[in-house]
């Protein structure tokens, strides 16, 4: 059990004790135990020719004297709790051990310090008389009960006006006093150097304070109860944080075994209860992120879940939530797209003179028949999605055969070929290039292609650039070796855009 010394005249005694007398050599070891209180230390020789102790030596001495004074008067068991708060983030932990506490007696204010021999070893003696000490004890125990007593009656005051909680910092200190007052009237009582009237005094005294520190520890055992229904009726109604500063509280003050007890009991089924609700605000907030939902419900659940973050990591969950939910519902970055495409025949370009009229185009183009085609592709915009600025690749595989459609159909043109394009990306439009292959007739050409935004279906919802959407397009290719050999088609495209790499910047 390790022993610790706690009192307020012990501290005394350690930090600020009064002037010391110089040492003194005598020739024996020898001093009335009916006149001093004493203690001796063995020493060498040389300090007890220089009679030179140390200071640290001497504040040692005085500490093993006021030790062994109070131990021949009494040693108490009480239950002490100890707390320890680290950093700025918060964390608290505690933990509570019973402890021998020996209530210190007196303070040594004139110690004095002899140097002798005894049997060819050499002593350092701090002794102080009797008198002076019991004196001195007497004058603390006087100044004290008055104080003490007056601290009693002003807290009894504030329980009974119902102005003051369980929660109150004196309690602690107010029990060390009581002991104090209590083992040291028991010295003075039998004291040979106190006149009687003044033993009686004080006896009265100290039993008066006493008996009204009494009554304040059982107001504030009926206080105590009160709290810990208010804390279970707190608990009813999920005010989670309010329980955790209040327990909180209270395991820093001094309990006895049937509160501790109470208060583990109503810890365990909070932090249950606490866990199983965070749990299930953990659930919601998934589900609305994976929704994409930024409506009012959740930014209702982020304020619920807000009144949680006194608790462990939750500010941290709550802030990467937020951002999860921005990025979820933030515009799209890059974006997979896939879908078919339809348009006219190939028709060939007579650049000959190099030049293509238009005439010759509306003569030319025909829509009898359609040359389907699948493609698929990505998409890349830099800086504002909404701006749709950036760069594309896209693979696309023509059929091999032609869909009628009409009455007047003519033979069958450029067909069966893929091409890789990477294209620019400018607002509506988009122009690309490519090389042609698997098509040995057309080695040599390459595709490039115009195309045009028409619809978006994520616009018509309110939701451009940040939800997965449809695109009709209408494009131009334009086959050409740039030599000899042109041809050109109009259609259109249907694509469906998935999106990923959300940004929550814009």
């Amino acid at each position: 059990m390790k022993k610790i010394f706690l009192g307020l005249l012990a501290l005394v005694c350690l930090y600020s004790c009064g002037p010391t007398r110089a040492g003194v050599a005598e020739k024996n070891c020898f001093f009335s135990s009916s006149k001093y209180y004493f203690v001796a230390k063995p020493i060498k020789k040389y300090q007890y020719k220089n009679e030179a102790l140390s200071s640290q030596e001497k504040t040692s001495l005085k500490q093993d004297l006021i030790k062994q004074i109070s131990e021949k008067i009494s040693v108490v068991s009480i239950m002490n709790t100890k707390n320890v708060v680290n950093g700025e983030s918060g964390e608290y932990s505690s933990y509570r051990s019973t402890e021998s506490v020996i209530s210190s007696m007196g303070s040594i204010n004139n110690a004095e310090f002899k140097y002798c021999k005894s049997d060819n070893r050499y002593f350092t003696y701090c002794l102080v008389t009797k008198q002076k000490f019991e004196t001195d004890l007497y004058n603390s125990l006087t100044a004290k009960v008055s104080l003490f007593s007056e601290e009693v009656s002003s807290l009894k005051a504030t329980f009974i006006e119902g102005s003051q909680g369980y929660d109150f910092s004196k309690m602690s200190e107010l029990n060390l006093t009581s002991l104090f007052l209590s083992n040291g009237v028991d010295l003075i009582s039998a004291s040979n150097y106190i006149d009687e009237d003044k033993k009686k005094e004080l006896i009265n005294m100290v039993a008066t304070a006493k008996g009204q520190y009494i009554q304040l520890k059982n107001l504030k055992s009926y206080s105590f109860e009160k709290q810990i229904k208010r804390l279970n009726s707190l608990l009813l109604n999920n005010q989670y944080e309010k329980i955790h500063y209040e327990l909180l509280s209270l395991s820093r003050k001094e309990l006895n075994p049937t509160q501790n007890k109470q208060i583990s009991v109503l810890s365990n089924t909070y932090n249950a209860k606490l866990e199983g609700y965070i749990k299930k605000l953990d659930t919601d907030i998934e589900r609305a992120i994976s929704n994409r939902d930024n409506s009012t419900t959740t930014e209702d659940l982020f304020v619920v879940y807000e009144s949680t973050t006194f608790y462990k990591d939750q500010f941290q969950k709550l802030e990467q939530y937020r951002q999860r939910l921005a990025r979820r519902i933030g515009s799209g970055r890059t974006n997979l797209l896939f879908g078919l495409s339809a348009g006219s025949t190939f028709k060939q370009i007579n650049n000959s003179e190099g030049q293509l009229s238009v005439n010759e185009i509306d003569e030319e183009l025909s829509f009898d028949q359609l040359l389907p085609a699948y493609e698929f592709g990505i998409n890349h915009y830099f800086f504002n999605p909404k701006k749709r600025f950036g760069i594309s690749a896209t693979f696309r595989s023509y059929s091999d055969s032609f869909v009628d459609v009409g009455t007047d159909v003519s033979p069958d043109g450029i067909k069966d070929f893929s091409t890789l394009q990477f294209g620019v990306i400018l607002g509506q439009f988009e122009l690309k290039h490519g090389l042609v292959n698997n098509n040995q007739e057309l080695d040599g050409l390459t595709l490039s292609s115009l195309s045009w935004s028409v619809l978006r279906t994520d616009k018509l919802t309110n939701k451009f650039t940040k939800s997965n959407f449809l695109k009709l397009s209408a494009f131009v290719d334009y086959l050409s070796d740039f030599e000899d050999r042109s041809y050109y088609q109009l259609g259109i495209s249907l694509n469906y855009h998935l999106m990923f790499n959300r940004t929550s910047k814009y």
